[in-house]
């Protein structure tokens, strides 16, 4: 694990130097122009946007969005230097689901797996060798008189080989997450906080441009609250990439805007996808 993280952080710094040299020094989201003209406040803490206004005290039950700041100075720190660029804050959705997925393969072990299955299951060396010795004979001689007689033979004797099928474990699967929400805009501060809301979305999920390289867009903590606190009862979502955001204007059939020409619905569609695979520590300990 030592010698990983070595090579983890040496091949981070010769990417770092590599960058400086061509003149793409990566661009903090939080000293960006772009930043400051869209969320900057104040003070120092984070811009925090929430619809509708009265959520927490209304509704109880949300969800919050955190923007971070992507930096990962070593991979046995991964999330060391955190820093949180915006919370947003929306009602909790009318559906909620996760998921567990394993990858796995069915593979031909044939009669060398087969043995080996033998052997690891009786301890049998020379019992497993035998099966082994017998069928590679069996289809060598497949091979030499050819596949049309082998299938001809197999036809008539009624049998054929085992082809000692196995399932191989190849790994685990990224859990993605999807939210989707109708915002109205019933009064004219929820049609800023709508509009807020869809822009920080669109903005913490792109990268910048430098000359040709992009730098990574920003990540995100997901978190399932109530006016008390956590909702510990359901499971936990872990550091995510927004992979897309879908936006929907004039959600009734038609283009209906308010009074100060804002649309008077949007729906929003979020779909993240979390950094880091799931295992049975993260669900002991993490409640993934």
């Amino acid at each position: 694990m030592a010698e990983e993280t070595e090579k983890f952080n040496g091949a981070a710094e010769l990417g770092r130097k590599f960058l400086k040299t061509q003149g793409l020094v990566p661009q903090s989201t939080a000293s960006s122009p772009s930043f400051a003209k869209l969320f900057r406040t104040n003070s120092s803490t984070p811009q925090s946007l929430t619809y509708p206004q009265d959520l927490v005290s209304r509704e109880n039950f949300f969800v919050a969005f955190r923007a971070i700041k992507r930096e990962y100075p070593s991979r046995k720190a991964v999330a060391s230097n955190d820093q949180r660029l915006a919370t947003i804050r929306l009602p909790f959705p009318g559906e909620l689901s996760t998921g567990y997925g394993q990858s796995y393969n069915n593979i031909e072990a044939g009669t060398l797996g087969s043995a080996a299955q033998d052997v690891a299951s009786s301890g049998s060396v020379l019992e497993g060798s035998k099966k082994a010795i017998a069928g590679m004979a069996l289809k060598l001689g497949e091979k030499a008189v050819g596949e049309t007689a082998a299938n001809i033979a197999k036809l008539t004797a009624g049998a054929s080989r085992n082809p000692h099928m196995a399932v191989l474990f190849e790994g685990t699967e990224f859990r993605s997450h999807s939210f989707n929400f109708k915002l109205t805009a019933l009064q004219q501060n929820d049609a800023v906080a709508i509009k807020n809301i869809v822009t920080a979305f669109k903005y913490f999920s792109s990268p910048f441009m430098i000359g040709e390289t992009y730098t990574f867009p920003d990540e995100w903590e997901i978190q399932f609250m109530s006016a008390q606190g956590p909702l510990n009862m359901l499971f936990t979502v872990g550091r995510s990439i927004l992979k897309n955001v879908g936006v929907k204007y004039g959600t009734e059939g038609a283009a209906v805007f308010t009074r100060d020409n804002a649309p008077l619905t949007v729906d929003l569609t979020l779909e993240f996808q979390e950094v880091n695979l799931v295992s049975k520590d993260d669900i002991a300990n993490l409640n993934r």
